[in-house]
């Protein structure tokens, strides 16, 4: 089987890292199409992993749609040029790859966590060979060929059979540190979401948190020089490893708020009046984190936990509940898309075996 995977953001990168080292590692041959984006590209020198560019990621919706027909074209081109057998994408799916597909007759399993993303969800699923979906999935999926597993994007690498952190991150810190991520809120499926009134107030939440212990800062913007000495230099690699050694996250961040949440780690996620079907989830069942609507009032339930040691404690016990209740994603998508079409055919047939993915 040559299966063509699409990378968008860096996310997609550890999403797909592990299934596509055992699909090869099954004698299938793997190629990545990747569109330029943060540090897409770096994450994919690093894990050793092959790669063609085809464009960047556009912020906004005006931009993402002036670039889809350039882009269905050029993968397009790439799937006839690699006489690829099955090509598939992930986070809120790509469009492209659905397109692509159908002008290519190639089979299109696209994989989406995100609800809100409307627009790329209508113009993906009508197109998909496939949709693959989380569980908690809050919204009808418009396709007649949808498969929902129990389990989230991020237990894909962060699944104890394939992450393990490396604390020697601490050891410049001399303990768990405050994760804090600040967003663009550019993304299409972003738009109407509110945020920070200001950059002074965004500082205040840091310099606030830091009474509480170290800060490690990540973020999609340019924030003024105040800002450097929370601001994480290090590895790219490493900031998964500083997450899971972390006694908070809070932050408009949702993939990161769902890292911290499978790893164990209580997160705090500034909303802005959205919401994750992923994040509800881990919030109702396994009571893991709290999703606040505005920045001072998430500010002020992470200094309620910081002065109270004991509300932190519990972590571990509610983590080990989610992982017996949800698979290894990993291993699923191996499984779907290393015995496509089959694969695919029983699971929307019968639903996914958890027992099967441990």
């Amino acid at each position: 089987m040559r299966i063509l995977f699409d990378i968008g953001h860096p996310s997609h990168v550890h999403f797909f890292r592990n299934g596509i080292a055992e699909l090869e590692g099954e004698g299938h041959e793997t190629f990545i199409a990747v569109r330029s984006k943060e540090i897409n590209e770096e994450l994919l020198v690093r894990y050793g992993l092959d790669f063609q560019v085809y464009g960047k990621s556009g912020t906004g919706i005006v931009k993402k749609a002036g670039g889809l027909v350039s882009k269905d074209l050029q993968l397009r081109r790439i799937i006839k040029e690699n006489k690829i057998d099955i090509t598939t994408a992930t986070g809120t799916g790509s469009p492209y790859i659905a397109h692509a597909g159908i002008l290519t007759s190639t089979p299109s399993v696209n994989f989406s966590d995100t609800e809100k993303a409307t627009l790329i969800n209508l113009l993906t699923m009508p197109f998909s060979s496939y949709f693959v979906v989380p569980d908690c999935f809050k919204r009808k999926v418009y396709s007649r060929r949808k498969i929902r597993y129990p389990g989230y994007h991020e237990l894909s690498y962060l699944h104890p059979n394939h992450y393990t952190p490396d604390r020697s991150v601490l050891d410049e810190f001399g303990e768990p540190p405050i994760m804090v991520r600040f967003s663009s809120l550019l993304s299409s499926h972003d738009m109407t979401r509110k945020g920070f009134a200001s950059n002074d107030e965004r500082f205040e939440m840091v310099k606030k948190l830091s009474e509480h212990g170290p800060v490690v800062l990540t973020t999609e913007l340019d924030l003024p020089e105040q800002f450097d000495e929370y601001l994480y230099k290090g590895p790219k690699e490493k900031i998964l490893d500083l997450l899971a050694l972390s006694k908070l996250y809070v932050g408009e961040g949702a993939t990161v708020a769902s890292e911290a949440g499978v790893l164990g780690v209580p997160w705090i996620w500034i909303s802005g009046g959205e919401y994750r079907g992923y994040l509800d989830d881990q919030e109702e069942r396994f009571s893991l984190g709290y999703t606040i609507d505005m920045p001072k009032a998430a500010l002020a339930r992470a200094l309620e936990l910081l002065s109270d040691q004991e509300a932190l404690k519990g972590w571990t016990a509610k983590r080990e509940r989610l992982l017996e209740q949800k698979i290894d994603v990993a291993a699923f998508m191996v499984d779907l898309l290393g015995n496509f079409p089959e694969s695919a055919r029983s699971m929307k047939r019968d639903g996914v075996d958890k027992e099967k993915y441990r």
